[in-house]
């Protein structure tokens, strides 16, 4: 019997991770999302992440705006946990934004 409170949903999206340190900059890793949920996201990776940090996560969304324009879902959160290929995040913050050059447009 499921017992988690919210319902996860399997998708398949290209990620890149970055922590949110003020001395690290830039993506740190690359992977896969394999779940989602509307507080969490569970992503295949190789690279490890100290449980606690703060990351943000870039989804490439797999539906166009307007069936043309590419987005981005981003989250920022926390590592709720980090296993061999896998890392847990807790969802604090989201927001789509167009998937161009720099992502930086916001909807």
């Amino acid at each position: 019997m499921e017992r988690r409170k919210f319902s996860r949903y399997p998708i398949e999206c290209p990620v890149s991770i970055r922590l949110l340190e003020a001395d690290v900059g830039g993506e740190i890793a690359r992977g896969t999302t394999l779940n989602m949920a509307s507080r969490g996201l569970l992503v295949a990776t190789d690279q490890r992440l100290p449980q606690g940090a703060s990351v943000e996560v870039a989804i490439e969304w797999p539906a166009r705006l307007d069936e043309r324009i590419g987005l981005r879902l981003v989250v920022r959160g926390s590592v709720l946990r980090c296993e061999p290929g896998r890392l847990a995040v807790l969802i604090r913050k989201h927001e789509f934004r167009l998937a161009g050059r720099n992502g930086a447009a916001r909807l």
